[in-house]
């Protein structure tokens, strides 16, 4: 049976609703049950950005779980259409691109797929998987949130409570009258960001953006 859709939002009707992305093992191969998909890679495996031909991440996404390869494709849910006939559809989150742990051997097999475009090396896994992560607790948080440039400007600041408490961001504005940011939770391999909107009262600037993210991982 497929996943149940939540109910559209009355208050938005174009607004954006988290979808559970299903990371469970495919048959090939036993995956451990506390593996996260975000986890860091193992012994002879590495993180790696699959850029996917168009419209084309969902094929290369399934390509990977008839692998047992660990991967990660953010998905979105959003309405669209006219008004007098609004449909839903998923999507992914970042177009053309796929996260992905795997071994030599596995990228080997995947180049042959046919819906790979090129492979991204990632320099810092560490940094990836955090900025990751935090997407995925937006996503799942169900906060307002839309797709953009990540951006150079403002403040670093951590969300001190709340379904968002511990995330780390970029300030991109304040809006005055409601007293709320306007956050940045870059992914920085892709120069992307996903902007959620905070109550200014629930931040604390920090030194480095982070410092959070480091002692989660350590």
């Amino acid at each position: 049976m497929g996943a149940v859709l939540p109910p559209r939002p009355e208050h938005d009707p174009g607004g954006w609703c988290a979808i559970p992305i299903d990371t469970s093992a495919s048959p090939r191969r036993a995956v451990d049950a506390h593996l996260d998909v975000l986890d860091p890679a193992r012994t002879g495996e590495s993180w790696s950005v699959l850029y996917a031909h168009s419209n084309c991440e969902r094929l290369l996404a399934r390509a990977c779980e008839h692998r047992s390869i660990r991967h990660y494709l953010p998905l979105e849910e959003q309405w669209v259409g006219p008004d007098h006939a609004r449909r839903r559809a998923i999507a992914p989150l970042f177009p053309s691109y796929l996260f992905v742990c795997m071994s030599p051997a596995e990228r080997r097999d995947l180049l042959v797929v046919g819906h790979l475009a090129r492979v991204i090396p990632v320099p810092q896994p560490d940094l990836l998987l955090a900025e990751l992560r935090q997407v995925r607790d937006a996503l799942a948080a169900g906060v307002d949130y839309a797709v953009g440039p990540a951006l150079e400007r403002g403040t670093w600041v951590r969300v001190m409570r709340g379904p968002m408490g511990g995330v780390v961001g970029r300030v991109e504005d304040l809006r005055r009258r409601k007293r709320r940011h306007r956050l940045v939770l870059n992914v920085s391999v892709l120069g992307r960001g996903v902007a959620i909107e905070i109550d200014a009262l629930d931040v604390e600037r920090v030194s480095t953006p982070w410092d959070a993210a480091a002692s989660d991982i350590a």
